[in-house]
C-alpha cells in the first residue's frame, strides 16, 4: 500500500514503530560501547596485573618494587594516581606513604591518615585497613566521607578511587590506593583484577622482607661465628704480654668494624690518664708516634673523654656536628665517624677502645663486638692479676710458715743459750767477789762480763725475733736515738766512710721498742760499710709524714695516720732485683762465708 493510500493512524503507528527500531539500534549501540569500555577497562587491568606479577618476581628490593608497581598503575592503567601506604602500630594508627607515582602534586602531604575509627579514618584507605576489604570511593564530590580530602582531590582532577587492602598471614600490612578522571571509574571485573593484583604484591612484600630477615640472620650467624673465633683466639692468648695481647686485639677490633683508625689502652685507678698500648698502623703513621706506650691525661680529652665522663659508649656518625667535640689538633687524624667503648670491671672504668672513620655509621651491633672482644680481654687479665696475687699470697704464706720455724729455732737456741749465760754471769760475778779490783785478773773478768751481757742482748734479740721476748715499747725521740748511736756507728763503719744526717727539727714522738730502733740501725749501718769497700757516705734522714687512704694502698700492712720515716741511704755498690725479694729474711746474707756480720 503507498503512503498516500494509508489513513493517518496507520502512518503514525509506522512513525512510532520506526523510532522504536532506531530506539532499539541506539541502546544497542550504547550497550556494546559500555560493553567495549568495560572489556578495556578489564584488559588494561589484566595486563597491568600481567605487567606487576612480573615485576614482583623479578624483584630483589621492597622500596623498587613498589615504586614499580605504581608506576605501571598509571603509565599502563591510565590511573591519575597510585600510591601505596603501610599501617602504623603507633598510638595515632597512622597510615605512613612509602611509594607513589602519577599527578600528585604534593597530595598525599595533605593526607594524614589514620586507620582508626575516626573523620580521618573512615575514608577508603583506613577503611580497607581497619576492615580488611576492599573500599571504594565511586564519587569524590558525593561521598561524605571523603570531605576531609574532597578539595585537594578536586583541584588534582580526582574523582573517584579505590583502597584495596594489602593482606599477608591474615595480617594487613597496608593498603593499594588508586585514583581514576572520572566517576565510578572501577566495575566489578576491574576490582577483582585489581584485589588479585594487591594480593600478589603482599607476597612478593612478604616474601623480600623474608629474603631480607634470612640474609640478616645469616650476616648475624657469620658476625657470631666471628666473634667467636676472635674471643677464642683471645683466649689462647692468656699469657702473652699485654703488648702482644692489645695489638691482636686492636687488628681484630679494626677488621670487624672496617675502622682504618683505632687505639686501645687502660686507666690508671682513679679513671685520669689513659695509657695507650696498640694503635692501627694508620695512626701511628699519620699521627707520627714512635713509642708505646702513651700517657692522655682524661681531663684535656675531648670526645673519647667522654666515654669515661659519661660512663657509655660514645657513638657520633657525623663529628663535625658533635657539640662537645675539642677540636682537632695539628698532625691529628681528620675525624669522619667516631665510636669508643668504655670497658668495666667491678664498677671501674679499666680501659677504652676506640675506632674511627667506618665507611658506613656505627651501629650498637659494632658497640657489641668491641665490648665482647675487651672485656674477654678484661677477663684475661682480671684473671692473670688474681693468680699473681695468689701466688704472691702463697708466697707471703711460705715465707710465714719459714719464719715461724726459724723462729722456733731460733726461740729454743736462744732460750738454752741464756740459760747458760745466767750461769757464766753469776759465776763470774762471785769469783769478781773474791778478786780485788786492782789485779790484772779482775779487769780480764771485767771484759769477760761485758761479752757475756753483749750476748744476752743478742739472746734477747733471738727471744724477740721468736715472740717469746716482748718488746718494750714506749715514746721515743727518734732523733736522739740516732745522735748517741753515732760515735758508735763512726766506730763501726770506718774512716773512709762519712756518716751525714738530715734530721727534722720538729720530729714527731714514735711509739717504738728502742733496742729494736738500734738494732736496726745497726745493721744498716755495717751492710752500708761492707757494701762501700772503697768509702762513700752513709745519710740518716727522719721526716714527718702524714699517710692518707689512698697512699696507703701501694704499702704492705701501712694505715693511714701521722708517722715518722726513717731513711738509711749510701753510695754502695746496691741490691739487684733477686736480692730484693730476700732483703726481710733473717739470716739470709750475700757475703761469702766469715765475713757475715
Amino acid at each position: 500500500m503507498r503512503d498516500e493510500d494509508k489513513t493517518r493512524e496507520q502512518l503514525i503507528e509506522e512513525l512510532m514503530e520506526l523510532r522504536r527500531i532506531v530506539a532499539d539500534l541506539e541502546d544497542s549501540e550504547c550497550r556494546c560501547k559500555r560493553a567495549e569500555e568495560a572489556l578495556q577497562r578489564a584488559n588494561r587491568a589484566l595486563k597491568v596485573l600481567s605487567e606487576c606479577n612480573q615485576i614482583v618476581v623479578r624483584a630483589k628490593d621492597e622500596p623498587q618494587l613498589l615504586a614499580d608497581v605504581c608506576r605501571v598503575l598509571v603509565e599502563d592503567g591510565g590511573y591519575r594516581l597510585a600510591w601505596i601506604g603501610f599501617a602504623s602500630n603507633d598510638e595515632d594508627k597512622t597510615v605512613e606513604p612509602v611509594a607513589q607515582a602519577g599527578y600528585e602534586d604534593g597530595y598525599l602531604d595533605t593526607l594524614d591518615i589514620t586507620w582508626a575509627d575516626t573523620s580521618r579514618g573512615r575514608g577508603p584507605t583506613g577503611t580497607a585497613v581497619r576492615t580488611a576489604r576492599v573500599s571504594i570511593n565511586r564519587d569524590v564530590l558525593s561521598n561524605p566521607d571523603y570531605a576531609p580530602w574532597r578539595d585537594e582531590a578536586v583541584k588534582r582532577g580526582y574523582q573517584s578511587s579505590i583502597a584495596i587492602p594489602l593482606i599477608s598471614n591474615d595480617r594487613v600490612l597496608g593498603a593499594l590506593n588508586i585514583y581514576a578522571p572520572e566517576p565510578d571509574a572501577f566495575d566489578d571485573e576491574e576490582v577483582r583484577l585489581l584485589t588479585e593484583l594487591a594480593s600478589d604484591l603482599a607476597y612478593g612484600i612478604t616474601t623480600l622482607r623474608a629474603r631480607v630477615e634470612h640474609s640478616h640472620a645469616e650476616k648475624e650467624q657469620a658476625l657470631l661465628q666471628r666473634r667467636l673465633e676472635v674471643l677464642w683466639n683471645i683466649a689462647r692468648m692468656a699469657d702473652a704480654d699485654y703488648q702482644t695481647l692489645c695489638d691482636h686485639v686492636l687488628a681484630e677490633i679494626t677488621a670487624t668494624t672496617r675502622s682504618p683508625y683505632a687505639f686501645y689502652g687502660f686507666l690508671n685507678e682513679d679513671e685520669s690518664v689513659l695509657k695507650a698500648y696498640a694503635f692501627s698502623v694508620e695512626v701511628m703513621e699519620e699521627c707520627k708516634i714512635k713509642d708505646k706506650p702513651v700517657d692522655y691525661p682524661i681531663g684535656t680529652a675531648g670526645l673519647w673523654g667522654d666515654a669515661v665522663r659519661f660512663r657509655r659508649t660514645i657513638i657520633v656518625n657525623d663529628y663535625q656536628s658533635y657539640p662537645d667535640k675539642k677540636g682537632i689538633p695539628e698532625g691529628h687524624v681528620m675525624l669522619e665517624r667516631v665510636m669508643v667503648v668504655p670497658v668495666f670491671s667491678h664498677g671501674r672504668i679499666v680501659a677504652l677502645a676506640g675506632v674511627a672513620n667506618k665507611p658506613t655509621d656505627y651501629t650498637e651491633d659494632d658497640a657489641r663486638h668491641v665490648e665482647s672482644f675487651t672485656t674477654n680481654v678484661q677477663v684475661i687479665m682480671d684473671r692473670r692479676k688474681a693468680e699473681e696475687e695468689r701466688e704472691r699470697m702463697q708466697a707471703q704464706l711460705l715465707q710465714a710458715q719459714k719464719m715461724e720455724a726459724i723462729g722456733t729455732l731460733a726461740g729454743g737456741v736462744a732460750h738454752d743459750f741464756n740459760n747458760l749465760l745466767t750461769a757464766i754471769r753469776g759465776y763470774i760475778d762471785l769469783v769478781m767477789m773474791k778478786v780485788d779490783d786492782t789485779e790484772v785478773p779482775y779487769r780480764y773478768l771485767t771484759q769477760v762480763r761485758s761479752a757475756s751481757a753483749r750476748a744476752a742482748d743478742l739472746t734477747r734479740q733471738l727471744l724477740l725475733f721468736s715472740r717469746k721476748q716482748p718488746m718494750e715499747f714506749v715514746h721515743l725521740d727518734i732523733n736522739s736515738i740516732i745522735v748517741d748511736l753515732l760515735r758508735l756507728l763512726d766506730r763501726l763503719i770506718g774512716e773512709d766512710i762519712t756518716i751525714d744526717t738530715e734530721l727534722a727539727e720538729d720530729v714527731w714522738m714514735v711509739w717504738a721498742d728502742k733496742g729494736s730502733i738500734e738494732q736496726v740501725l745497726m745493721n744498716l749501718a755495717g751492710n752500708a760499710r761492707d757494701a762501700m769497700p772503697e768509702g762513700g757516705t752513709l745519710t740518716i734522714r727522719t721526716e714527718n709524714v702524714l699517710l692518707e687512704e689512698e697512699t696507703v694502698k701501694g704499702i704492705l700492712d701501712a694505715r693511714p695516720g701521722r708517722f715518722v720515716r726513717l731513711s738509711v741511704e749510701d753510695t754502695g755498690t746496691g741490691m739487684d732485683e733477686e736480692t730484693m725479694q730476700h732483703i726481710f729474711e733473717p739470716f739470709f746474707t750475700t757475703k761469702e762465708a766469715g765475713r757475715g756480720t
